[in-house]
């Protein structure tokens, strides 16, 4: 990865969005960091070519860690799937994605499903992308409420007990907790904000996917996506 980080701005107000972008074509990747960098709270920071590059961030990222990842998903020899479930096992808080040629929903799915943050097509405007990459920062899932409600519901949960399905059965604490989760907080960072143990926000957030009917934080981005409602 070609390392395209620059100097901080002094005296800018609001955190700045760190962009890696991995496409095997130079002059797409060159063209949206050309873009990205017009922008006043987005930076790209680093370039990267090829799948080794990808699936070794404690080599590739280093200091450079950024906080989405735009991937080109028409690279040669990309095995998508697998470079997802590795990803999205890392440690760390870099959002995935994905830049597409041609919208193929049972595909999109499939790949929102086992990790990637939602996707920008080449065809849409450089505002979608904008748009995009500060979602996807804000922990929101970016795709059609089509391919986002299909994909909540692709790897239904694996319980036998009965789910009221229901933003309203969730406590007033819960309901603050899945807040902070869509905001990217992590179990440690909520029990700091709420003065709370890590057991006691773990416990919580089990209560909060049994009720709801959910398996992890990325389905319940999905449920509060398809939920326009929720409190």
């Amino acid at each position: 990865m070609r390392d395209t980080t620059k100097p901080k701005e002094k005296g800018k107000k609001g955190a700045t969005i760190k962009v890696a972008v991995v496409s095997h074509h130079t002059l797409l990747r060159e063209g949206i960091e050309k873009l990205l960098n017009r922008e006043k709270h987005i930076k790209t920071v680093g370039q990267a070519t090829n799948l080794p590059e990808i699936i070794n961030p404690k080599k590739t990222y280093g200091a450079i860690n950024p906080d989405v990842l735009v991937l080109d998903v028409e690279m040669p020899e990309l095995d998508l799937p697998r470079v997802l479930s590795s990803l999205n096992g890392e440690k760390g808080s870099t959002k995935i994605l994905l830049l597409v040629k041609d919208f193929d929903e049972g595909r999109l799915i499939n790949f929102i499903r086992i990790g990637a943050r939602g996707y920008v097509r080449e065809t849409e405007g450089s505002q979608k992308l904008i748009e995009a990459i500060k979602a996807v920062k804000q922990g929101r899932i970016f795709a059609d409420k089509v391919v986002a409600a299909k994909a909540s519901t692709a790897e239904p949960l694996n319980s036998g007990e009965k789910v009221n399905n229901s933003n309203s059965s969730l406590t007033k604490r819960e309901k603050k907790i899945v807040a902070l989760i869509l905001k990217g907080l992590s179990n440690k960072a909520i029990a700091s904000r709420l003065q709370l143990s890590q057991r006691t926000v773990g416990s919580h957030l089990y209560s909060i996917f049994r009720k709801l009917g959910v398996g992890n934080r990325l389905q319940l981005a999905l449920y509060v996506f398809r939920h326009n409602d929720f409190d």
